[in-house]
């Protein structure tokens, strides 16, 4: 009987030590847990109030609270990324160097291999590549690069036949992505798969069998500040980041690049109002040179 109770004690003993153990180390993971979520919160209120160049370290042995810290990390990036580039446009002056910035940015967004950009003209009626860049193919043509030459603009209004992806943006004001363009049926590609070709790369250069072929497609329209289509943002070949295969644009990646594409519309709008203003001044500068010249001889 008294060693019955003796093991009884003995065991509540040992039960009482492992309870409170298993307390304190609940306790001691909790304020771990605790102390790394407050830094994630003063990290949040940070990001809340744009102060983006703050470095976000939250030091935690959680797998769950350590990958939370890395997705917000990468959503600070992205809004500091998205912030200076929307300064820069608005601050750029040159129309060339507008335009590469909006599609670098893009491509290196998308993991894209190339993209270009087409403006629609004054009077609406047709559409004119203005850059294309490819840096798997090599292509630079427009912008800062060589000359866009031999490509024709593409007439706006409706024809018989195939419908061409310029006038399917541009006309309808939505974005258009595929994933297959060699399979894609009923649209006329041609113009956006001839500027991403010849390149001066050579198919063993790329890695690939064949001369180069666009297989995923993202086209935006840039739409100014009273909604109208004034171009057409496009890309092609997104890219997976680890194996390098082509692969379809993520539906996040899209949404990104739609809000760089309206702040990208806005500064190419700028740029040719002032544009148009500078030539409307020479004009009026001309217009009145001659008019002085006309009524004075001796001017």
């Amino acid at each position: 009987m008294v060693d019955a109770r003796a093991v009884r004690q003995q065991n509540m003993l040992i039960l009482t030590m492992a309870m409170g153990t298993a307390i304190g180390v609940g306790l001691l993971f909790a304020r771990r847990l605790t102390v790394s979520l407050q830094h994630l919160s003063k990290q949040a209120e940070g990001i809340r109030d744009f102060r983006l160049n703050d470095p976000l370290v939250v030091p935690s042995a959680i797998r769950e609270v350590h990958s939370l810290a890395a997705d917000m990390s990468a959503m600070q990036s992205a809004i500091n990324r998205f912030v200076e580039i929307a300064r820069a446009l608005s601050a750029e002056k040159r129309m060339e160097q507008v335009l590469e910035m909006i599609v670098t940015e893009a491509q290196a967004v998308t993991s894209a291999d190339g993209g270009g950009i087409g403006l629609v003209s004054d009077d609406g009626k047709s559409f004119q590549y203005v850059l294309a860049r490819n840096t798997r193919s090599g292509v630079h043509r427009g912008g800062m690069g060589a000359e866009m030459t031999g490509k024709p603009a593409v007439s706006l209004a409706p024809v018989a036949g195939l419908e061409s992806i310029e006038h399917l943006v541009v006309s309808g004001g939505k974005t258009f992505t595929s994933d297959d363009l060699e399979h894609q049926d009923g649209l006329d590609l041609s113009r956006i798969l001839a500027l991403h070709a010849d390149g001066g790369n050579q198919a063993e250069d790329l890695g690939e069998e064949g001369p180069y072929r666009c297989r995923s497609l993202l086209c935006i329209p840039l739409l100014n500040r009273h909604s109208e289509v004034i171009g057409a943002l496009h890309l092609v070949n997104a890219r997976d980041g680890a194996s390098g295969a082509i692969v379809p644009f993520s539906s996040h990646r899209i949404s990104y690049v739609e809000a760089l594409s309206s702040n990208a519309a806005l500064a190419l709008d700028n740029n040719r109002l002032l544009r148009a203003q500078k030539e409307l001044f020479d004009s009026f500068v001309r217009l009145l040179a001659d008019a002085i010249d006309t009524k004075s001889p001796y001017t």
